[in-house]
């Protein structure tokens, strides 16, 4: 049977046993590309290795099929951004091969699945993986083989299973990747991995970046065709009531803290709040009606955070709900204490929260009314009722104000669909909707 036959053959057999996955996977064009070892998504084809789906068991294809459609699912193609892609592809791994090990499916001992990683979003996994990766001699962390790895594949295996791909110790091949078809540039039948090989190494299916508009400016078009296919196939699938309750968490998490918040804050705060002991910019205000003005100590570390968020009407609802991923993104990161100011034209309802002590659900975050814009209303809080300045105030908005006077601690401007011109001050970063 021909290649391209055989994957559409399976795709249809998913799309009536797991429709959601199925309905998704019709959406990408079938590409046979023998450049890749293994197949890959860019969230607008399924590009595959004829030599790797050939070797493949029915059961093996099907896993293969459902791990790429899950990379578009999470949106890996639209949002790595700056992160190393070997490693974003390790960590989309784990989350999306813990998915289907929930789902019943199964696959050999050793791959990249670790439980630990239960729930997590591929951003926060990456920078566990990151971590690990970057400490000689415990990389073996990042793929545990812990076991956890069990599932019914009675009605999904047509009595194939994935122990029938042959063992990656026996496989003969020690090619390590390196081409070897009669083809330049190609991975022929002796240089593509087996099924063990694959899972256990991130070379599964590769995720690759979307690729950009005409004019080189990411393609929005594309991202959002998606959201709302994945949206429609998703709400179909509830009604069922036959998704795992973990794929119903990731698919109504997928655009979750897109900024990569460990890079972007420490980037920004090199010089606030680390290693300075002393600075006389601003008097302590405990003991300025005494007379006497004492240096304010900055500590080390980010201590104390003001995210003002822009409730606008201007700012839609999805606006609003990434703007708040972000900060519960960003404080259980780093766990500061954080003073919240969500504002329109004036102040909502001011919330102080201590480290540990932020909401569970975005819904914790108290936002209050939707009327005009105003930026001033943060900056006179912070300058007129706070005691001490903060390590930095975070802004989340969609920019369109006017922009007050800059103050003298350090602003991050977090910017949904960032005009040409960032802010006139501080720092700017695109949040990604």
């Amino acid at each position: 049977m021909e290649t391209k036959t055989r994957i559409q053959g399976r795709i249809s057999r998913l799309l009536l046993k797991r429709p959601f996955v199925g309905s998704l996977a019709l959406r990408l064009p079938l590409i046979e590309d023998n450049k890749c070892q293994t197949a890959y998504t860019n969230g607008k084809v399924l590009g595959y290795n004829r030599h790797f789906v050939d070797s493949l068991t029915d059961y093996e294809l099907d896993f293969l099929i459902m791990h790429e459609v899950f990379h578009v699912v999470l949106k890996h193609p639209f949002r790595r951004e700056t992160r190393d892609p070997q490693n974003w592809n390790i960590a989309g791994d784990h989350v999306i091969n813990l998915l289907l090990l929930d789902d019943g499916m199964t696959m050999p001992e050793g791959g990249l699945a670790d439980s630990q990683y239960a729930g997590w979003s591929t951003e926060k996994v990456y920078a566990a993986v990151n971590s690990v990766i970057d400490q000689p001699g415990e990389q073996s962390d990042v793929n545990p083989g812990d076991g956890d790895q069990q599932g019914d594949q009675s009605d999904d295996s047509d009595g194939d299973s994935p122990s029938s791909s042959q063992d990656a110790s026996d496989s003969g091949d020690d090619s390590q990747g390196t081409p070897t078809s009669s083809d330049p540039g190609e991975f022929g039948p002796d240089d593509v991995p087996t099924f063990a090989e694959a899972i256990a190494s991130g070379a599964m299916g590769e995720v690759r970046d979307c690729p950009a508009s005409e004019d080189g400016t990411p393609d929005y078009g594309t991202e959002m065709d998606w959201e709302a296919a994945i949206t429609v196939a998703a709400a179909q699938e509830k009604n069922r009531g036959t998704m795992p309750g973990s794929w119903k968490a990731a698919i109504d998490q997928r655009n979750a803290a897109y900024i990569n918040w460990t890079e972007a804050l420490q980037n920004f705060l090199t010089d606030a709040g680390n290693n300075i002991s002393s600075t006389w910019a601003r008097p302590n205000r405990r003991f300025i009606d005494g007379g006497d003005y004492f240096p304010n100590i900055k500590r080390e570390g980010i201590e104390h955070l003001v995210i003002a968020v822009d409730t606008s009407g201007s700012v839609s609802d999805g606006e609003l709900r990434q703007y708040l991923s972000e900060a519960m993104e960003i404080v259980e990161m780093f766990n500061p204490k954080v003073t919240f100011l969500p504002c329109d034209i004036c102040l909502g309802k001011v919330q102080t929260f201590e480290p540990g002590e932020y909401p569970d659900e975005i819904e914790g975050w108290k936002v209050g009314g939707r009327r005009g814009t105003s930026f001033d209303p943060p900056f006179r809080y912070v300058e007129n009722v706070m005691e001490d300045e903060p390590t930095a105030l975070i802004y989340f908005t969609d920019g369109e104000c006017y922009y007050p006077e800059e103050p003298e601690y350090p602003v991050l401007w977090c910017i949904s669909h960032m005009a040409d011109e960032p802010a006139p001050w501080g720092e700017s970063i695109e949040v990604m909707l």
